[in-house]
């Protein structure tokens, strides 16, 4: 909050302004929060959003605007407050002026425990905790470590407009090339509802050199929560336009490692579970299930796969496009897969398959469809396999997975039928 934590519903608040610093996963221009009521019996209260970084609130202006005598309806200039216009904010008569530029961010006062370090990296314990990332001194090139499940339902009300038919859901964070370690905990319940924005997920791209571990993204029933407020949010979703998946719309080049998708991705082209275009770089024992859907490029695990490696994976999402769509991938270009599987229902309209949807110049050792149980019997690269064999170790030649379903994050090869059988409910 910028003046106040809170104000009884008895008070009425008239004639404030606050041109504070702000550090909050929801900043508050002039109340934080009121432990009777709303709070907003205000008259003539204003907050410079510049400064905040709010415009979203009651009351907000530019810094530009705070500095106007006009702006300021039921001041008393005459007896109360004086202004150098277009230099100052309001101050009281007799004293120095408020000058707009001299309240600096030393840094000192930190949010977040840790110091973003590879030994000591800034610490993650709830939801909030996730938007501070790439904001204030938490840079976008820094150690990320989750210290516990995060519960993130509470986006399904986030970012509405003016009546809350529409909420957009968690703002996606920005190009990311640091490290995130998820410590193999829980983000679940997250919701991303921006149909009209490219770069859609947790984050809206990963840079080269960025490094992503050991991260579950399931829905709310991980924390025995539902959401049902229309059809479209039967289960939770991350929606976008261009370039979507839950961790990250645009992969130039991380490392992805053990990291598990139990969510529906929606988009239109360049959609996959887990990102929606990798150019480079890797992904190590990860899986999907749930649905993708998308136009162009719509795949199980990655949309578009270029120059980079993927290994001991598999996806059983069902993946619905129009044009390159795979169960693992929409579309590889000079990648290398290995030890790596699908087996969800893949429907398209052209150039669709199995585990990939088109091909150019990849290798694909030891990767498999299960053609029998959607009737799915093309695939762009690799190669298909009835249920019977995949089942059956010694028909995956080299597969080697070791993922286990049940905890998200053991790998225990002895348990990998088992988990195959419990995968396809046989």
């Amino acid at each position: 909050m910028g003046a106040a934590n809170e104000f009884s519903t008895t008070s009425k608040q008239v004639n404030i302004y606050s041109a504070s610093i702000l550090k909050s996963p929801k900043p508050h221009g002039i109340i934080g929060g009121n432990f009777f009521g709303t709070g907003e019996d205000m008259e003539s209260c204003y907050f410079d959003s510049t400064v905040t970084g709010n415009m979203n609130v009651y009351g907000g202006n530019t810094t530009e605007d705070m500095l106007k005598q006009s702006t300021y309806a039921r001041f008393s200039f005459d007896s109360v407050w004086t202004i150098q216009e277009g230099k100052s904010y309001p101050y009281f008569k007799g004293m120095d002026p408020i000058l707009p530029g001299t309240l600096k961010d030393d840094g000192l006062e930190n949010v977040l425990a840790g110091a973003g370090t590879e030994l000591n990296p800034y610490r993650i314990y709830k939801y909030d905790d996730l938007k501070y990332i790439g904001k204030y001194e938490y840079g976008l090139d820094a150690y990320y470590k989750l210290m516990g499940n995060i519960n993130a339902t509470v986006s399904f009300k986030e970012n509405c407009n003016a009546d809350s038919t529409v909420c957009k859901g968690f703002e996606p964070i920005g190009k990311f090339s640091g490290v995130f370690i998820g410590n193999n905990k829980v983000i679940a319940g997250l919701n991303i509802n921006r149909p009209e924005e490219d770069s859609v997920g947790l984050f809206r791209a990963l840079a080269k050199g960025a490094k992503v571990t050991g991260v579950v993204f399931d829905t709310a029933s991980y924390f025995e929560e539902s959401y049902t407020f229309s059809y479209d949010r039967i289960r939770e979703s991350i929606r976008g336009k261009n370039y979507v998946g839950i961790l990250a719309g645009v992969d130039n080049g991380a490392t992805l490692e053990n990291i598990f998708v139990k969510y529906n991705v929606l988009g239109e082209n360049y959609v996959g579970s887990l990102v929606g275009k990798k150019t480079s770089g890797s992904i190590v024992r990860s899986a999907s299930r749930f649905f993708v859907s998308g136009k162009e490029n719509v795949g199980g695990l990655v949309g578009h796969l270029g120059e980079a490696s993927v290994a001991d994976c598999y996806s059983i999402a069902n993946v619905v496009g129009t044009k390159n769509v795979g169960g693992l991938a929409g579309y590889s270009d000079n990648a290398t897969v290995k030890n790596s599987y699908a087996a969800g229902q893949i429907e398209g309209d052209s150039k669709w398959g199995g585990l990939v949807g088109a091909d150019n110049k990849s290798t694909y050792a030891s990767a498999y469809y299960d053609s029998t149980l959607w009737y799915v019997n093309v695939t762009a690269a690799g190669e298909l396999r009835n249920t019977r064999q995949m089942v059956k170790k010694r028909k995956l030649q080299g597969l080697g997975l070791r993922y286990n379903l049940e905890n998200h994050g053991g790998f225990n090869l002895s348990l990998f039928v088992l988990a195959y059988r419990r995968l396809l409910y046989i």
